[in-house]
């Protein structure tokens, strides 16, 4: 999967999480796509990222990825079931430590008047 390839070295490794994630489901058969999927999801584990947002609606998540992306942040989409309900989390940057993911939350609330929270990548995962 070349994206996904692209995104890891470019330290974008939700989004290569993404694009392997599509390459599984479209051929499933193929093993580098799965490979390289468990790969990057070991490696998320350590990492946080700031949840901006958390919508029942598709089409409102997309618009505030599309704003924050707008404004200069790496933001993202990503689904996940809770208590039946598919939710759609606004996914901001990749973090190392909490510290700086938290040092970036003020900025956002600072320039957008987005309030998020810093999580813990295995929120994700899970």
């Amino acid at each position: 999967c070349y994206k996904g390839d692209l995104l890891i070295k470019l330290q974008r490794r939700f989004g290569a999480r993404a694009a392997f994630l599509e390459a599984v489901k479209t051929e499933p058969e193929q093993p580098y796509a799965k490979i390289r999927l468990e790969s990057v999801e070991t490696g998320l584990k350590d990492l946080y990222f700031l949840q901006a947002g958390a919508f029942l609606n598709e089409t409102n998540a997309r618009k505030l990825r599309d704003e924050l992306s707008s404004k200069q942040f790496q933001a993202g989409i990503f689904e996940k079931r809770v208590k039946d309900k598919l939710f759609y989390f606004i996914r901001v940057g990749e973090y190392a430590d909490e510290t700086t993911a938290a040092s970036d939350r003020e900025e956002l609330q600072q320039k957008l008047g987005i309030k998020s929270i810093v999580k813990p990548a295995r929120f994700i995962l899970e």
